[in-house]
């Protein structure tokens, strides 16, 4: 509803504000009275008087129009110079008209004004209303008897209802006129009005219903840039001359007006629709700019259309270098990996740039499957899927077409504003890489490091990192994360079994979805994901990397092709700085020593367990592997600074090295992380960790409380042949730190 004011002299304002204040489409909210005689009582009693147009400036923002009752020439010019231009003015003739307070004029003056009215109330009243008051006008004014406004549908090529007087509502739906045929299927047809007196003649005519009960009509086409978009029908039955050439020019000039009411928001039969969907967009439009990720705005949009209408839809969004991916869906029987894998209809779409639309014949509702793409330009930036199987439904397919042009207005923004930030967040994320990778003093740090943060960024459950051996000829595994995330004992064999693939062809495999891949679907459900990448120097391959079943709380739960690009991206950033490092190791001396502590180093560990592992096999006997870890080691360097730090870390070194028999190792194996090998040993590795224990919690690792108390010693121990019988399955379960 909308705010109007009405405005002149006192008798006109209250004749027709009585005329107007139960109209629905409007509120008369202030009088401006320019005699200054109405007060407030009687009808006026709660209504804001004013008497001159300044003191319009307390209540402009409440005001969409005014009322000019007097026609006053010079409003216009005065509601500028009180910076009130943005109110609409409205001429009373049009209201009077609207209003029915003028009933005698000449024909030719009301076409005038009715022009008038649909340049001023078209924009403020219901076209329904308008219309309805016009044809109600038409038939008082020329003595019709009953009147219809009917529209052409192109696509059925017929004449519908859109607006009557005289005839039963329910009858509308039903009267349908076909081109060609009948007095209103000629005249659109002919493009020419047609006046009837008596009778209407077969010949003329085709199948011409015979009605007694109409003795003359006349019907006037509704042009539109020279198209034929319907045609007024007037007829009477009282007289056989009811209708002369003077009504026929005055129905031509009205048929002008009627058009300008229909197209002011497309046609009349869609004005209802488009209020409901210029609602839905803006609802729409309302969840994209939530301050929520992308992908959560998009499953928002996804829950709003089931909830309003019932059908389940996929969004997905992607560049053509797969550089930023979004996917979701709600369909219950599709999973988010499938969408855009090769063998989609979506795929299809997407390449093609074509729609792709199966319907359930016969249905006056959306009641199948369609897929579109999402196009800005002639660029296609992504796809939109619906489905409907239910027996019922409330939207048409023409309703998705609009929607889907809306969505790509509204998701081509958004996407593309994304797609900028996400490339500036990996850009900063590569620099920061980089940065710390090149600070890294030998292979194992380096591509442990790699392996850490690229788990981070891709969300992945569970990654392992294998680097190549010299002196063993083989692939190790270096570090492992998501250890807690193994739930089959099988999980071991198949990562070998993969990496051993990727390392004989040398080249990357992806795995969208096991579940649907005709290779890997054995694999399921233990792997629903993964990505093994081999790290590749020259034609060599230095490290093999492997990322299994991506994590997170959205409904995304596949590697995508975005993932595989951020991995080749890294791992082309990182070669220089590895050929680098690979120079200064070579011209230094490789020793096995930790520089800090004086304990041996990783390397000379790895060495050792192999050895131990092979005599422990060869004489039957038992081996343990501990890992100690320094707890919140970061954080505790960042409040206390290196110095410090490897001050403890040395003291650390030492109580381990007191505490453990001599013919067994103790080793440094990275910046916060021990390892020792207890050989000949059972359960005899719970008692040392007892031991070790009782030190370590009477050190003062925060002697400045700066970290709260949050630093501690843990550990973690696997056992030969128990937990494996080889290096990597036990160093991989040592490395999951219990206690």
């Amino acid at each position: 509803m909308n705010n109007v004011a009405l405005y002149g002299s006192s008798q006109k304002i209250l004749d027709l504000y009585l005329r107007m204040k139960d109209d629905r489409n409007v509120k008369v909210e202030i009088l401006i009275d320019r005699d200054k005689k109405l007060t407030n009582t009687g009808e006026l009693k709660w209504k804001t008087i004013i008497y001159d147009l300044t003191e319009l400036k307390h209540h402009g923002n409440k005001i969409f129009a005014i009322i000019n009752v007097d026609n006053d020439p010079e409003l216009t010019e005065k509601l500028r110079s009180l910076n009130l231009s943005d109110i609409k003015i409205i001429s009373g003739t049009s209201a009077d008209f609207l209003y029915r307070g003028q009933e005698n004029k000449d024909l030719q003056i009301i076409t005038g004004e009715l022009k008038n009215i649909a340049d001023n109330l078209s924009m403020l009243f219901d076209k329904e209303k308008l219309l309805d008051e016009i044809l109600r006008f038409l038939c008082d004014k020329t003595g019709a008897t009953r009147g219809s406004i009917m529209l052409f549908d192109k696509k059925e090529k017929v004449l519908k209802v859109a607006m009557a007087y005289g005839i039963d509502r329910v009858l509308w739906d039903f009267i349908k006129t076909p081109l060609g045929e009948g007095i209103a299927g000629k005249v659109v047809e002919n493009k020419e009005p047609i006046i009837i007196s008596g009778s209407p003649d077969d010949k003329t005519f085709k199948k011409i219903r015979k009605r007694e009960d109409i003795k003359s009509a006349i019907c006037v086409p509704l042009l539109k840039e020279n198209e034929v978009v319907g045609v007024i029908n007037l007829s009477s039955n009282a007289d056989i001359n009811a209708f002369s050439e003077k009504d026929l020019d005055f129905l031509r000039g009205v048929s002008d007006v009627i058009g300008n009411i229909l197209f002011a928001s497309k046609k009349f039969s869609e004005f209802k629709e488009d209020s409901e969907r210029y609602k839905i967009f803006s609802e729409i439009s309302q969840i994209l700019s939530l301050k929520l990720p992308i992908y959560d705005r998009v499953v928002k949009i996804i829950d709003y259309l089931y909830e309003n209408f019932s059908v389940y839809t996929s969004i997905v969004m992607c560049s053509d270098n797969y550089g930023f991916e979004v996917v979701a869906t709600n369909y219950p029987i599709y999973d988010t990996a499938d969408i855009i894998s090769d063998n989609t209809i979506e795929n299809w779409v997407y390449k093609n740039k074509k729609e792709v639309i199966f319907l359930e014949p016969e249905k006056d509702f959306f009641r199948g499957y369609a897929a579109f793409p999402l196009m800005v330009d002639d660029n296609c930036f992504g796809i939109v899927s619906f489905i409907n199987y239910k027996t019922d439904g409330v939207v048409s397919i023409e309703f998705l077409k609009d929607l889907v042009l809306n969505l790509s207005q509204l998701l081509s923004l958004v996407y593309h504003k994304e797609e900028m930030a996400e490339q500036s967040r990996f850009r900063d994320f590569t620099e920061e890489l980089t940065a710390e990778l090149s600070l890294m003093e030998d292979k194992v740090s380096f591509f442990n490091y790699l392996l850490k943060r690229l788990c981070d960024e891709l969300s992945c459950s569970v990654a392992f990192v294998r680097v190549y051996d010299e002196e063993k000829k083989a692939y190790i595994v270096k570090d492992c994360i998501g250890f807690e995330n193994i739930v089959s004992k099988d999980f071991f064999q198949i990562d070998r079994d993969l990496t051993r693939k990727v390392l004989k062809s040398k080249s990357a495999l992806f795995v969208r979805n096991t579940i649907k891949d005709r290779e890997y679907g054995y694999l399921a459900p233990t792997l629903s994901s993964f990505i093994i990448y081999p790290f590749m120097v020259n034609k060599d391959i230095e490290a093999c990397f492997s990322f299994y079943n991506k994590k997170g709380t959205s409904k995304i739960r596949s590697f995508s092709a975005q993932d595989l690009k951020i991995i080749q991206d890294v791992f082309s950033r990182s070669l220089s700085i590895l050929q680098d490092l690979d120079r200064k190791l070579t011209s230094s001396f490789e020793n096995y020593t930790d520089l800090v502590t004086g304990l041996p180093n990783f390397r000379y560990f790895e060495k050792r367990v192999y050895e131990e592992i092979a005599r422990a096999k060869r004489h039957n006997k038992r081996v343990v592997l501990l890992v100690i870890e320094l707890q919140n080691y970061e954080r505790f360097l960042e409040a206390y600074g290196k110095k410090f730090t490897d001050e403890i870390i040395k003291k650390v070194a030492f109580e381990l090295r007191e505490k453990i028999r001599s013919f067994e190792v103790v080793a440094r194996l990275n910046d916060n992380k021990f390892g020792i090998i207890l050989v000949d040993a059972d359960e005899k590795a719970l008692e040392v960790i007892f031991r070790l224990k009782k030190v370590f919690d009477k050190m003062a690792f925060d002697p400045k409380n700066l970290l709260k108390g949050n630093v501690c010693i843990r550990f973690g121990y696997s056992r030969f042949p128990d937990d494996g019988e080889e290096y990597d399955e036990l160093i991989v379960k040592a490395n999951h730190i219990r206690g």
